[in-house]
């Protein structure tokens, strides 16, 4: 499955499948009106939001696309219930019937994109790192770890002993890389805004065995919500 807007992107089906499954099942509380001669007493004229669900259909023993939209006014009057504010809504045909909406509906309509997209952004063999190198903003915070033959870690140029356990921490961080949430993605991401544009620091992680690779990670800005872009 794709994503085609805001952003291009692959979305995992696994991670796609709760949303389809909310969208494809719509079930009317109750309906208010057969039809919106004044769209505006429904807030249609300035609707909360479109669902267009296209499938398909068997006609002449063929598959046939097919396409329904779902138009969302207003908010009912009232308190909200616990799954958030029911709504107005109707398709989008002529002399279409107005009927209440659930907010769990509308919740699941409104569900952010980044959110769809896969977070197991890299796994690697923690067996397999041979060498971490930290570069930070300023020399006396970079640091490199290096595993040799024989398994034990040290640091490149330094004469002190390296705790294995940290060194063991510090490799394991990257099976897999713990991605909290996507905070932004595509081509018009502003790098700026994360501290990515100038890093405070770049790890750069080496793997060895019969395929040696190499990946680097870079570090922004810390998150508000937690941890760091």
């Amino acid at each position: 499955m794709k994503l085609t807007a805001p952003f291009a992107a692959v979305v995992p089906y696994q991670n796609l499948q709760p949303l389809l499954v909310a969208l494809a099942n719509l079930n009317a509380l109750k309906y208010e009106a057969l039809s919106a001669t004044d769209p505006a007493k429904f807030g249609f004229d300035k609707p909360v939001g479109k669902v267009k669900l296209t499938y398909t259909e068997k006609v002449n023993d063929k598959d046939s696309p097919v396409s329904k939209t779902l138009v969302i006014g207003a908010a009912l009057p009232g308190a909200a219930p616990p799954g958030g504010a029911d709504h107005y809504a109707k398709l989008d045909e002529p002399n279409a019937a107005v009927f209440a909406l659930p907010g769990t509906y509308l919740f699941a309509a409104q569900t952010p994109p980044l959110s769809l997209l896969d977070r197991n952004l890299l796994f690697l063999e923690s067996s397999r790192v041979t060498r971490v190198q930290i570069a930070g903003d300023k020399p006396e915070n970079a640091i490199t770890l290096v595993k040799d033959d024989k398994g034990a870690w040290k640091a490149e140029g330094a004469a002190f002993t390296i705790d294995a356990l940290v060194a063991r921490e510090v490799a394991d961080t990257f099976a897999p890389l713990p991605v909290e949430r996507l905070a932004a993605y595509g081509d018009a991401v502003k790098w700026a805004d994360y501290g990515l544009e100038k890093p405070e620091y770049t790890v750069t992680v080496t793997l060895g065995g019969d395929k040696p690779e190499t990946h680097t990670l870079q570090l922004g800005k810390a998150d508000p919500l937690g941890g760091r872009f």
